[in-house]
């Protein structure tokens, strides 16, 4: 998970926020194995939301034996659902569910009901994604130093004033030390002699 509101816990709460290192926080969040892949599912732990609610709903319309447990008070209660009984319990729920359905029907399925789920793509999955290829995200771009046109990621935003471009290729190693040892007022002999060498090239 982001820290980027780390300073607000503490200044806040006197809480110093730490990683979760992978580990799943809460029962109805985290990673979970399906059909041809994974997915992400952040339906807990959100207590002025309905994500919780539609989740179970969902897994109730499944048929999913056992899942109307999950309508009881306590799965309300944000300190029940950091236990370990929570977090087995949802997931001996939703893990099978999930484990019988692609990424894709689980992505469709929880948007329809307006529940944070997202598939884990991998880059294959990055290169075809539909959304992607609507925004275009991806622009070919010639690699100068083996002549092929590459495939990459292109603009992380499109905004209209002040479109992105794509500058050129990623330097190859070395490429602008002269460049930045001049920048840094090394003169030329200096990087001759280091060129020379092999300190650096």
């Amino acid at each position: 998970m982001a820290m980027e509101n780390a300073i607000q816990f503490f200044d806040l709460e006197g809480t110093v926020r730490k990683r979760e290192a992978g580990q799943q926080k809460l029962a109805g969040t985290g990673v979970f194995a399906c059909l041809d892949g994974q997915v992400y599912l952040m339906a807990g732990g959100i207590s002025s939301s309905t994500f919780w609610q539609s989740t179970t709903q969902w897994l109730i319309d499944a048929d999913v034996p056992g899942a109307a447990q999950l309508g009881e008070p306590k799965w309300s209660d944000a300190d029940y659902l950091a236990t370990e009984e929570a977090k087995k319990i949802f997931g001996s729920l939703f893990g099978p569910f999930a484990a019988v359905r692609s990424k894709e029907e689980l992505y469709r399925g929880g948007q329809g009901r307006r529940i944070p789920i997202c598939p884990i793509q991998t880059p294959a999955d990055l290169v075809s994604d539909r959304q992607l290829a609507h925004r275009e995200f991806f622009v070919s771009m010639m690699h100068p130093a083996s002549g092929r046109t590459l495939t990459v990621p292109g603009a992380p935003y499109a905004l209209s004033k002040t479109p992105w471009r794509l500058a050129g290729a990623s330097p190859r190693i070395g490429e602008h030390t002269v460049d930045v040892l001049g920048e840094l007022g090394i003169g030329s002999g200096e990087i001759a002699a280091l060129l020379q060498t092999g300190v650096i090239n």
